[in-house]
């Protein structure tokens, strides 16, 4: 009885610091920043003509 609650906050601390760092590595720009505007009009400008 005692070793099956031991298990479950395991797993249960696990889950919350698997979030953690899910959040941390978004949060922490691991994702490029969209482009302005401009930029993507000159992008896709750029595209178009080859």
């Amino acid at each position: 009885m005692m070793k099956q609650s031991i298990i479950e906050i395991n797993l249960k601390i696990l889950i919350v610091l698997t979030g953690m760092l899910f959040v941390s590595y978004v949060k922490n720009k691991a994702f490029p920043q969209p482009l302005s505007e401009n930029e993507e009009k000159e992008y896709l400008k750029r595209m178009a003509e080859g």
